[in-house]
């Protein structure tokens, strides 16, 4: 979002002048300026003062508001049911010729009303009128000083609009002190009034305004804060040191040089509930066509931004994606060399078991010529194995027992023994005999 100036002035014997920046509701005094006896200065001598301060300070053209003293109009207040609110200038330009002292079609007007609360059946309406007399000379001088009048503001408004600006919650009262007049100002649970006093001496004319004004709003002169400011105002309060806008939230007492400028300016950021009396035709105001340049090169400056952000993401996406389309296109050769590899670990296998049974002695040889060369003539076999070394033999012989003994004998079997019992089978002894092959070398 961007930030937002506004130059504020306020006339008096002098000329003060606040430059304010805001942004998001938070705002900031930047700098303030003092043109002392600006009154009683002739014309050219002004407009001299003037745009030497604004070319020595760079001032820029574009919200300026312009805080009018309470003797060059006037500001009324009143209830009128909440209903109007909605139309609430058809409502006061029917009565318009009522609230002035002069000629309707001679003055500048505007109107602005308080925040009802939640149920209130009336809304406090402010009236701020103008004679275009009064007006149209600032409006002319400003503009040839190169500093185009935004807004008008009658300072009895605009001085209880800056004040509520950082206090609410308690009645406060502003005193702008000059050297022959005080000008007060009351401000209340949303309704103010505002007296000026003239004379020469400034505690009494002090005195008066604070006592006429708590009075007319019914509030203890003790329970107000007090803000002043002026040229006369460290004679009046000689122990207020100044201190800087927004003061601090707790004060009771504080010394704000140029606050009536300040409150000017502040008026900027809320046009609408300014009362600025300013027609709008009359307004002058900054062409947005020429921040174009500026929200292009911003938005380019964005999108670069958001570009080289985005680069690292894109750049791995577009990585990824070259990477699933390779495994993809390889995996079917993947899986091919994959299936070769299975089947060349299946024949690797049978070559090691293969290969493993070379070169060792054929047991199964040896146990036949063995058996060919121990057994009598007498005895055959019916059946034989070998398995781990253990020999079985099924057989017949006129006598078992000495085809037991002769195995017993032979150097290439131990543990001979009958598997089952010998039993007789056409004269011959059948018989089971079991032995382990010693191993052969």
């Amino acid at each position: 979002m961007f930030s937002k100036s506004c130059v504020g002035l306020e006339l008096s014997r002098n000329l003060r002048m606040a430059l304010m920046s805001g942004r998001a509701g938070k705002y900031r005094l930047q700098k303030n300026f003092e043109i002392p006896d600006f009154a009683s200065m002739a014309d050219e001598q002004r407009r001299e003062s003037v745009s030497a301060l604004v070319k020595k300070h760079a001032i820029q053209a574009g919200h300026v508001y312009l805080m009018l003293p309470s003797d060059q109009g006037i500001v009324r207040q009143m209830d009128l049911p909440v209903e109007v609110k909605s139309k609430l200038r058809s409502v006061i330009e029917l009565q318009i010729e009522s609230l002035s002292p002069w000629p309707a079609s001679e003055v500048y007007w505007e109107c602005t009303a308080a925040e009802p609360a939640k149920g209130a059946k009336s809304v406090v309406v402010s009236v701020a009128i103008a004679p275009r007399t009064a007006v149209d000379p600032w409006i002319e001088f400003f503009k040839s000083v190169h500093l185009p009048l935004s807004g008008c503001l009658l300072a009895p408004l605009a001085l209880s609009q800056g004040v509520s600006s950082f206090i609410q919650d308690r009645p406060a009262i502003v005193l702008n002190c000059d050297q022959d007049a005080v000008d007060g100002v009351l401000v209340s649970g949303g309704r103010f009034a505002h007296r000026t006093v003239r004379g020469d001496s400034p505690d009494s004319m002090v005195q008066s305004v604070v006592q006429t004004l708590s009075s007319t709003m019914r509030v203890p002169a003790d329970k107000l804060a007090l803000v002043c400011e002026g040229a006369g105002a460290g004679s009046v309060f000689p122990d207020l040191a100044p201190v800087a806008f927004p003061p601090p939230r707790d004060f009771e007492a504080v010394s704000i040089p140029g606050f009536g400028a300040i409150a000017a300016a502040y008026a900027g950021f809320y046009p609408r509930t300014s009362a600025n009396v300013l027609p709008a035709a009359l307004q002058y105001r900054i062409s947005r066509l020429r921040f174009i340049p500026t929200y292009v090169l911003s938005a380019l400056l964005f999108l670069v931004c958001g570009a080289l952000l985005l680069r690292d993401t894109y750049q791995t996406y577009g990585y990824s994606k070259e990477v699933d389309a390779a495994i993809t296109a390889i995996t079917p050769a993947v899986r091919e060399l994959a299936r070769q590899e299975t089947e060349l670990n299946g024949l690797l296998e049978k070559e090691r078991v293969l290969f493993s049974d070379i070169g060792k002695p054929d047991a199964m040889a040896d146990v036949m010529a063995e058996l060919t060369r121990v057994m009598p003539r007498d005895s055959w076999l019916a059946a034989y194995s070998l398995q781990n070394n253990a020999l079985t033999l099924t057989g017949y012989a006129d006598r078992a027992t000495d085809v037991q003994k002769l195995l017993e004998d032979s150097p290439l079997f131990r543990d001979v023994q009958f598997g089952s019992p010998i039993t007789k089978e056409d004269a011959k002894d059948r018989f089971v005999i079991r032995a382990v092959l010693e191993e052969v070398q």
